[in-house]
């Protein structure tokens, strides 16, 4: 049995060859593929495939750079610096040295290169300086494995025209290859410098331009013509013969490029003795596949996806390179992290130094991304960390300052809001991560615990009775103060709106026409609204002929003449961000022109051009409009004398509320509002007094806050309890009064910091208003209900 199995394995043996000398795999080595440096170097000039392969890491590792984490000079200083020493181009021929083998960047300074560098004993860097490593010799190679500097040399020696010159260790930043494994002893400078990647990466470079070479060389070859000349060999054998041939071949080609065709003998009447023409024709097939199988191998040997080297989309069905793409840049960010920060981490030991004069240990780096996602990509970003740092915040598990700064480092940090990080600087820190009274009404049951406790609630005025207007006055040249602010443009061509207006049979235009820009009851300093670009050299503005016109009732106004402006949009937009408040939603340009009865039914819109003058700024007079022009005189004395609902004693009052359409409350229902302060009707029903605008709107969104309903709401109980806890000075707290609960629509849109805060007990979001008043700061505390926003909570620090 054992002898039937020996012959049965002999054979098989014998016949496949496997174990025998027959087999092809044992005559297979692998051999260490040194090169010289001179090899190297012929290879990366004359090869394209293998210069790219080295290159296009390198390139991809400086390609993003660094961003710097410091403040604004420190940065400018810093990359000044860089760009005094071309450190980013620099470093980018490092690591093509370091793929070809090694190299190094050599810092230069003043005093003995043999010392340890001292940049600021030097005072400042002078050059950097990108040498190959066989510009260098490492000497007194440290051989003490106790000593954490083991295999590196005790310091360089530089070969040049002048001789020798000895550098210490920190002046050289070396960017070694791939380590070597150091299965046995060698020599200390190869083992220090590693490996290159060019002995790894020519043969299938060789391979690949071999392959593409022979089929170059096979193109000349894709369409051969045999000619068969009867007698061929008598003909050549005299000169006459020759000279007769070489004729006729010449006719031949003529007659080719000519005539798109070729003439030839047809021999004898019989058909014999005549010439034969034969075609034949290269089939390439196969010939791309191994061509791209080479290509693939080399791809490989780079560790680089073929789409990439080659700049080619993926092939194959559903195929999309993403997979590649990811894996190639994890790679280099590997190499960045591994290999560049620690070289670059020495270079910064000079360069900082060098440029701030110390070494701040607050000022470091990281390294830019490789890929800049698009818009959509941001955008879904940024929405998927709002919703997450909303249900974070919603569990209550950090506080309120800490989870403030957490949020606004990371908006700074991605470059969500650009200039927000400057913007929270200028606000002291007890606002900017502390906006927090005493009580802030979050407790349901300290609030009806606090409705029980009566008390004399008198002290509360009615919003606009018993206060002063503040007096009106010019502006200094030098005044900067906050103050109320109404801009408008009168109109310049009236007589052209007045004859439109005549024809359409509407009554005598009311005097003044103009367009309003901002009416802001809130304080604001008005030499931080930016100059208007979009005025003529007179300060005019022209609304061209055309476009969208609408002659409709607005407010009191029975006709009013609305139109599209861009212009003047941006910059009603600019003021409000510079501040200013805005009693509507929306800003929609319009003319006033007419409080008289008046049919519109067959009025056509003005259509032709309207000619504005320059801004007139001007103070609000008693807070509300400025003389001569009273927007809300639905909100005064009517024009037969009778008061308007909304007026008290005859005068303006700014503090009166408004429904969601922008009207005035009626005086019967601001009496409710204080009523239900003192406490007479705890049980009433919360009232509407405002609307959330657009942009407090969407900057709600934006912090994850989603409203059910756009109006703005004061309950009862909640009036009470705020004129309660906050109605006295008491812990640094202002008063806040009846005026200020009443305009907390105003004080809403007019917010300039929006944020979340901790939710109700039922879960209900909330959200902190803070307002800059009179040189108070209001901080409203809001909770998002069924169909309004309810004030909850108000206290105001001056």
């Amino acid at each position: 049995m054992g002898i039937a199995r020996k012959l049965a394995d002999g054979l098989t043996n014998v016949i496949t060859g496997l174990g025998t000398r027959a087999d092809a795999r044992t005559a297979r080595t692998y051999v260490r593929n040194i090169l010289s440096p001179d090899q190297i170097e012929d290879a990366f000039q004359a090869s394209p495939m293998l210069r790219k392969a080295i290159r296009m890491p390198a390139i991809d590792r400086i390609r993003a750079w660094r961003n710097w984490q410091a403040d604004d000079k420190q940065i400018e200083a810093l990359e000044a610096e860089e760009e005094r020493h071309q450190l980013q181009i620099k470093v980018k021929r490092a690591e093509v040295l370091r793929g070809l083998g090694g190299g190094a960047l050599i810092l230069v300074t003043a005093g003995d290169p043999a010392l340890p560098i001292n940049v600021t004993a030097a005072k400042g860097l002078i050059a950097v300086n990108v040498v190959s490593r066989w510009n260098l010799a490492g000497q007194d190679w440290v051989e003490d494995l106790s000593r954490p500097d083991y295999g590196t040399p005790t310091y360089w020696t530089m070969t040049g025209t002048r001789g020798q010159t000895p550098l210490h260790p920190s002046r050289v930043v070396c960017f070694r290859g791939e380590s070597l494994p150091g299965l046995r002893s060698g020599n200390w400078d190869n083992e220090f410098w590693g490996l290159g990647r060019v002995p790894s990466l020519i043969e299938p470079a060789q391979n690949l331009e071999e392959a593409l070479n022979t089929f170059n060389a096979m193109i000349k070859d894709a369409l051969n013509v045999d000619i068969g000349i009867t007698g061929l060999l008598d003909l050549v054998a005299t000169s006459d013969g020759e000279a007769q041939l070489m004729k006729r071949l010449s006719l031949m080609v003529q007659g080719s490029s000519v005539f798109q065709g070729r003439l030839y003998d047809l021999g004898n009447s019989e058909g014999k003795g005549g010439e034969k023409i034969d075609r034949h024709q290269v089939s390439w097939t196969g010939i791309p596949d191994l061509i791209r199988t080479y290509a693939e191998a080399f791809a490989a040997a780079a560790e680089i996806p073929v789409t990439r080297l080659w700049g080619t989309s993926a092939k194959g069905l559903n195929a999309t390179g993403e997979g590649d793409d990811r894996n190639y840049k994890e790679m280099v960010d590997e190499g960045r992290d591994t290999e560049t920060k620690p070289c670059l981490d020495q270079i910064d030991a000079a360069l900082i130094p060098s440029a701030l004069g110390s070494r701040p240990p607050e000022v470091w780096w990281r390294f830019g991304d490789l890929d800049v996602p698009s818009d959509k990509e941001e955008t879904d970003r940024f929405k998927v960390f709002v919703e997450a740092a909303e249900k974070v915040q919603m569990s209550g598990a950090i506080p309120d300052a800490a989870f403030a700064k957490a949020y606004q480092n990371s908006l700074v940090e991605n470059g969500w809001m650009p200039g927000l990080e400057g913007a929270l600087a200028e606000i002291p820190e007890d606002e900017r991560f502390g906006l927090s009274s005493d009580d802030d009404g979050s407790d349901p049951s300290a609030l009806q615990a606090q409705q029980r406790e009566g008390g004399d609630l008198s002290s509360l005025p009615a919003p606009g009775i018993g206060e002063e207007a503040p007096p009106r006055r010019r502006l200094q040249a030098n005044d900067a103060e906050p103050r109320t602010l109404y801009v408008r443009r009168d109109v310049v061509n009236v007589a052209d709106l007045k004859a439109w207006a005549r024809a359409q049979g509407l009554p005598e235009l009311q005097d003044g026409l103009h367009v309003t820009i901002a009416h802001s009851r809130t304080p604001i300093d008005w030499m931080k609204i930016d100059g208007e670009w979009n005025q003529d050299e007179k300060g005019q503005l022209t609304i061209q002929p055309g476009g969208v016109r609408i002659v409709e009732p607005l407010g009191n106004r029975t006709a009013v003449l609305l139109f599209t402006s861009s212009a003047l949009s941006w910059r009603h937009e600019s003021i409000m961000r510079a501040g200013a408040s805005h009693d509507y939603p929306e800003y929609q340009p319009h003319i006033s022109l007419t409080g008289e009865p008046v049919d519109l039914s067959a009025v056509e819109p003005y259509r032709g051009k309207i000619v504005l003058g320059p801004e007139i700024f001007e103070e609000l007079e008693d807070g509300g409009a400025p003389t001569g022009d009273r927007p809300f005189d639905d909100a005064l004395t009517g024009r037969a004398g009778r008061r308007a609902r909304g007026a008290i004693g005859g005068k303006f009052d700014p503090t009166q509320p408004r429904d969601r359409h922008g009207r005035w409350i009626p005086a019967g229902r601001r009496a409710f509002i204080d009523a239900a302060a003192k406490g007479a009707t705890n049980n009433a029903k919360q009232i509407e007094v405002g609307r959330v605008g657009a942009k407090a709107k969407a900057a709600l969104e934006a912090r994850g806050i989603r409203l059910k309903g756009d109006g703005v709401a004061l309950d009862p109980g909640l009036v009470r309890h705020i004129v309660v806890r906050h109605s006295a000075e008491r812990g640094g707290q202002r008063n806040v009064s009846g005026a200020d609960i009443a305009s907390a629509s105003s004080l809403l849109n007019s917010a300039r910091t929006l944020r979340a805060s901790r939710p109700a007990r039922n879960g209900s979001q909330r959200f902190i208003a803070l307002t800059q008043s009179r040189g108070e700061s209001v901080y409203s505390v809001f909770e998002v209900r069924k169909k309004a926003v309810t004030l909850v909570t108000m206290w105001k620090k001056g």
